[in-house]
């Protein structure tokens, strides 16, 4: 007989018996009785199967209507299919994530049964790996058909996943250790070159960039940046920090400490200065990058300071003097009347971004 679904997984035989059930029995002719077996191996749902012959008593009574019975058969179990991953892997064949894969179900002739049915909702199912490594794989579930006929779980293909950056970064070459600090102008070369842990995947290169702030004056860092085949990034910073320059002036003739100080238009002023990068002098006129004047307003709650009586010859070119052992600008102060009280700030600039302010009142 059928399973509680109606079906059967094998195949059947259908007995047809006769039977005398009138009032007054005269039983049955056994020479004419229709008692055949049928049976049924093709698979299919409600396949009818129905008796022949007559059924005759000993009174010469007889039954020819045929009798039929429908039968289901599925055979076949279901067959699940590994329909492969939602998405693709990158260039390298790897993953760098969890990977969804796809399992489709055919049920057959029966079709799913209640535990199949959720499990494969509208015949498919998703299942998401887990860990990493070169094969990983993921497995469906089972799937039983009406008929009770059962499919083991589907086991995907196997996926090349590595979900872990690169750890471990180093730099090489260069002079340049972490938490170094130079003097402007003094940072030596940089790493060439990085290297790292690439864990499971393996190398996809190592780049070193920077220095970020172009060794100026402050903080600067060289970051190494490390891909796997996976495509997973790891990135580590070599922090070293950029210091300024020590600047000595003006010397006299000219006064510091925010006065004005006052000398006649037209008349040129020597600004003596020194530079340190640290203890070492630096002699090299690239080590300024300009002398200029702006005018400014004048302040009048700002001492002013008669400047001393100065002869000056020669240029005005930017130079340094190694007998007095400081840099010389002789500037010339603008001409003319309309000069006459007008105020003006002289700037030197040096090359680390470090700068020395004069403040002069013309007369």
């Amino acid at each position: 007989g059928p399973n509680l679904n109606g079906w059967n997984n094998t195949d059947v035989t259908v007995n047809f018996t006769c039977a005398d059930t009138g009032l007054v029995q005269s039983g049955i002719d056994v020479d004419t009785v229709a008692a055949d077996d049928d049976t049924v191996t093709t698979e299919g749902a409600n396949q009818p199967v129905s008796s022949d012959g007559d059924c005759v008593d000993n009174a010469g009574n007889s039954a020819s209507t045929p009798v039929t019975v429908l039968v289901s058969i599925d055979k076949t179990a279901p067959v699940i299919t590994d329909d492969g991953p939602t998405t693709a892997a990158n260039v390298n064949g790897w993953y760098n994530a969890d990977v969804v894969n796809e399992f489709s179900v055919d049920a057959g002739i029966s079709g799913p049964d209640a535990t199949c049915a959720p499990a494969f909702s509208g015949g498919s199912q998703s299942k998401t790996t887990t860990g990493e490594g070169f094969a990983v794989t993921v497995t469906s579930d089972g799937c039983t058909d009406l008929a009770g006929n059962t499919a083991g779980g589907k086991t995907s293909a196997g996926f090349q996943i590595d979900k872990t950056k690169p750890t471990s970064i180093s730099f090489a070459g260069g002079g340049i250790n972490e938490g170094d600090s130079f003097f402007f102008g003094f940072v030596p070369a940089g790493p060439s070159s990085c290297d790292a842990n690439y864990d499971i995947s393996g190398s996809d290169g190592c780049v070193v960039t920077g220095p970020d702030n172009g060794n100026a004056v402050g903080p600067n860092k060289y970051t190494a940046t490390a891909t796997d085949l996976a495509g997973n990034v790891g990135t580590f910073d070599l922090n070293y920090t950029v210091d300024p320059w020590t600047l000595q002036g003006f010397f006299q003739p000219v006064d510091m400490g925010g006065l004005y100080n006052t000398v006649k238009n037209g008349s040129t002023v020597p600004l003596k200065f020194r530079i340190f990068a640290g203890t070492t002098e630096l002699t090299d006129v690239s080590a300024v990058s300009y002398v200029n004047s702006i005018t400014v307003p004048c302040s009048g709650a700002t001492p002013v300071d008669a400047i001393e009586e100065i002869v000056t010859t020669g240029s005005t070119v930017l130079r340094y003097d190694t007998v007095g052992q400081q840099f010389i600008d002789n500037w010339k102060t603008p001409k003319g009347a309309s000069w006459v009280g007008k105020c003006l700030q002289v700037q030197m600039k040096a090359a680390d971004g470090s700068s020395l302010y004069a403040w002069f009142k013309l007369k």
